[in-house]
């Protein structure tokens, strides 16, 4: 069993990511140069999280089923996005993928 590590890195980066460049959108849709600067502590992560990739997969497939949940709570205490709305159609397709994992796992039936 592989652990969640990897996998909560590279969901952290985008949820990071995407909740800077949310608050430099809420203010008057655009990005400024300051707001632009503001990305670079999350940006200086990326080579961790390249790191991360090679082993996604295999962690992501290998979750059991307290690991799944406890990335699905993970996600929602760690997402905190102004839009509500947004943030509940996310938190919802994460928990589809993760469901969507099992279905990813079955070995098609040969048709004779």
């Amino acid at each position: 069993m592989a652990t969640t590590e990897n996998v909560k890195t590279v969901l952290a980066f985008a949820i990071n990511f995407g909740m800077k460049i949310e608050d430099a959108l809420l203010d008057d849709g655009k990005i400024t140069t300051r707001e632009l600067l503001g990305l670079v502590p999350v940006l200086i992560k990326i080579p961790r999280l390249i790191k991360a990739i090679p082993q996604l997969k295999v962690e992501f497939l290998d979750l059991d089923e307290a690991e799944k949940a406890e990335l699905i709570v993970w996600l929602a205490t760690t997402l905190d996005l102004d839009n509500d709305t947004v943030e509940n159609y996310i938190e919802t397709a994460f928990s589809f993928l993760i469901a969507l994992s099992e279905l990813i796992q079955v070995k098609p039936v040969p048709v004779e």
